[in-house]
């Protein structure tokens, strides 16, 4: 059952959403009701995810269709691939994210936003397929992303999350790396995330493991 919190937050996001095509912002309407899929995943409320999801399929289709290249198409199919991935459609996944890569890839720009949250899906759905060694590259271009990105490179929840990836992959492929990387994670994981966050729990369960 949702709590009353979350219900409010996704109502009040559906109303953002609606005042931004209602004004013709589209760009902003489509991030809006992406943010709204992804925090129901990160709850686990998948049921809400497909609902949300369903209102957002037609606009994917429409701009996929356009040949669209920019931030909006890009970041429906990296939410398409992150409910495939709940759905434990790694495959799907996958397929999802070759487009956005090549989306990413036509625009010819030195930096993209996108590019790091495309790596560390990529990883995560590699890991699933259990394709170890393509998991750990990918993860590794995310902590990259990551690192050039990041306001502190000393203290960044998103260049943790990159190495809990490469520890993951590194675990499964037998490195003896594995728990050194899961201990540099927790050192950006713990200073800023929430310390019940799943992130933790798994760099915490990595890093205390004996090396292959």
């Amino acid at each position: 059952m949702r709590s009353p919190a979350a219900t409010y937050a996704d109502a009040k996001c559906g109303e953002a959403a609606s005042k931004a095509e209602q004004g013709g912002v589209t760009y902003q309407a489509a991030l809006l009701r992406a943010s709204a899929v992804v925090a129901a995943l990160a709850r686990a409320d998948l049921a809400t995810a497909e609902v949300r999801w369903a209102e957002l399929l037609p606009d994917q289709e429409h701009r996929l269709a356009a040949n669209e290249k920019g931030i909006e198409v890009v970041r429906l199919l990296l939410v398409s691939a992150r409910l495939d991935m709940a759905r434990h459609r790694p495959d799907e996944a996958l397929k999802s994210l070759e487009r956005a890569g090549e989306l990413i890839a036509s625009r010819r720009q030195q930096t993209n936003p996108d590019a790091r949250e495309l790596e560390t899906l990529r990883s995560l759905a590699l890991i699933a397929t259990q394709r170890y060694v393509e998991a750990e590259q990918h993860a590794q271009a995310a902590l990259e992303l990551a690192r050039i990105s990041a306001v502190d490179p000393k203290s960044s929840s998103w260049i943790g999350e990159a190495l809990v990836l490469r520890a993951r992959a590194e675990v499964a492929a037998g490195r003896k790396a594995a728990p050194a990387t899961a201990r540099e994670a927790l050192s950006h994981l713990v200073a800023n995330l929430d310390p019940r966050h799943p992130l933790i729990a798994q760099a915490r369960e990595i890093a205390s493991s004996p090396a292959p």
